[in-house]
């Protein structure tokens, strides 16, 4: 890697002066509107309960009794949510992430594919197809089921922290332990130790999923904080209470990815082994077809039989094709969204990713407002960027009524998940890779033009996709952001399943998931061949 990337600056180094100016116009505001973006919104957050809004109130003590008295219900139900959640899906994920990454199971890289392309769901196709198997009057009010559902559609996600973790356990230790040991005091010795960074991660995820998206929840008439907050808007309450009624969300999730960073500083993570080819550490023998068929079987129980309901609600397949036809335009919508989404994403994301993993103090900033833009709930953000927006005076009250708008809104939503999948990519480039291209006169711009952007290529794809395919399914930005002759697939979704899953409501779910399935199919393909490409080594090298 590193002669390639020395080809590679040498060659560099005859480009004109003017691409290296705009290359660095760009970078540098991508990341001052990043960190504009977070001090905006941090000051939002602390300041705007006290400050007069349009209706000339401010918070008085009667209010922010209210507000207190509210705490304990959504913290036991948000509780309730995440924990069942982090049941289902820890149940589920670590013995299928043991089997594919640990094993010598048969098929693992098509199950891998598979699991990977169920995670790009939205989280209304998982809702709508557990609300078509039970009916939405069964699951009203029930937290246990949201946290059902939100378990279930993060399963297939949950796998891959669990497993990377498993590769990340060293094959000799194993071996080792295994010689005087049974195998339950290697897995809580040797193998725990350095997984456990994962379970965490699972929950996190988990407590992400169930405080800032409102899907399951309203649905199901579940209050979360995310709910509350919804719901306080779309009855006309007052925004300048929001970030009162989050405060105990964003205080235990902090604590949550305090210990989170904990574990995984503490833990034996080394890319080599999880990037590399080494042989599964547990041979299974003549049991393996038994547990592939147990394993299929278990998978199509899981998400094959939802998703039959779901088409089943559709009526004749006859009619399938003329429902789908008069939603043209909704889909148009979605696919304009969701595009120029991701290409704003890119735009960000390789402006910033040189900063992110810096020690500096630009690197420091940069990491404080992705984590506050990860962990602000959806109708936050929605409120914040509408207060922000619908005043003349307002700094970009051009933006109000627009397609840009809902863009901005979920670009910044999923600028964060987009960094998570960089990271990979990023961690690659070490400081001898610098070194090296210090020495061959790469300076500034030149070391992202020569080092970031070879080894952040192939992951790049991958944001994009992860960014297009999550605007598909989100429902809250485009709810509240849209302008009123914008209705993408999403806002169609959440405006008929109220009163069922019937008719037109599954055809939006199909149609979903064939959007979804497409890109993802063309693009992990492509994906596929340049990280076999990348990792394959010169003629030289061999």
């Amino acid at each position: 890697m590193t002669q390639r990337m020395r080809v590679r600056s040498v060659h560099g180094a005859v480009r004109p002066h003017f691409f290296d100016a705009l290359l660095t116009c760009w970078v540098v505001g991508a990341q001052a509107f990043i960190v504009l973006i977070g001090v905006a919104f941090g000051l939002y957050l602390v300041v705007r309960p006290f400050v007069p809004g349009a209706s000339s109130t401010t918070t008085s003590s009667g209010d922010l009794w209210a507000i207190i008295s509210t705490w304990p219900e959504l913290l036991g139900t948000t509780l309730i949510v995440c924990g069942t959640a982090s049941v289902i899906s820890l149940a589920l994920a670590l013995p299928i992430a043991y089997l594919l990454f640990r094993t010598n199971l048969p098929g693992r890289r098509a199950i891998t594919a598979g699991l990977l392309l169920a995670a790009c769901m939205p989280v209304f196709v998982g809702a709508s197809s557990v609300i078509a198997l039970m009916g939405l009057h069964l699951g009203s009010g029930n937290p246990w089921l949201a946290g059902v559902i939100h378990g279930w559609v993060a399963m297939p996600l949950s796998v891959l922290p669990i497993g990377l973790a498993y590769r990340c356990v060293d094959r000799a230790w194993i071996d080792a332990a295994a010689i005087e040991a049974n195998w339950r005091y290697t897995w809580r010795h040797v193998e725990w130790p350095v997984i456990r960074w994962s379970v965490a991660a699972v929950v996190v995820l988990q407590f992400w999923l169930a405080g800032v998206d409102i899907t399951v929840t309203d649905l199901l008439a579940v209050r979360t904080f995310a709910e509350e907050v919804y719901v306080g808007f779309q009855l006309g309450g007052s925004t300048a209470l929001q970030s009162l009624v989050i405060a105990p969300y964003l205080a235990l999730f902090g604590i949550l990815l305090f210990e989170l960073r904990r574990m995984t500083v503490s833990a034996d993570l080394r890319w080599e082994r999880i990037t590399g080819a080494e042989p599964p550490a547990t041979k299974l023998g003549t049991g393996r077809w038994p547990l592939l068929a147990a394993m299929f079987i278990v998978l199509t129980a899981i998400m094959g039989v939802p998703l039959l309901a779901v088409m089943r609600q559709v009526g004749s397949l006859s009619e399938l094709p003329m429902m789908a036809r008069s939603m043209t335009r909704e889909l148009g919508d979605s696919l304009l969204l969701a595009g120029g989404t991701a290409i704003a994403v890119v735009i960000l994301i390789m402006g910033i990713a040189p900063a992110i993993v810096s020690r500096r103090t630009i690197g420091r900033a940069q990491r404080a407002a992705i984590l506050l833009l990860f962990a602000l709930p959806t109708p936050c953000l929605a409120i914040m960027l509408i207060e922000m927006t619908d005043q003349p005076m307002a700094p970009l009250s051009w933006l109000y009524d627009s397609i840009a708008l809902p863009i901005l809104g979920q670009t910044l939503r999923w600028l964060p998940v987009a960094v998570l999948v960089m990271l990979p990519g990023l961690v690659r480039v070490t400081k001898q890779h610098i070194d090296a291209a210090r020495l061959d006169g790469c300076r500034g711009v030149g070391l992202y033009r020569t080092l970031y952007w070879p080894a952040c290529r192939p992951f790049l794809v991958l944001a994009a996709l992860a960014a297009f395919v999550l605007t598909l399914g989100e429902v809250t930005l485009s709810v509240l952001l849209s302008p009123p002759d914008f209705l993408p697939l999403s806002v169609r979704f959440f405006t008929l399943a109220h009163y069922g899953l019937r008719g037109e409501a599954a055809v939006v779910v199909v149609l979903v998931v064939a959007t979804v399935v497409l890109p993802w199919s063309l693009a992990s393909q492509w994906l596929h061949r340049s990280v076999d490409h990348q990792s394959t080594p010169s003629r030289s090298a061999r």
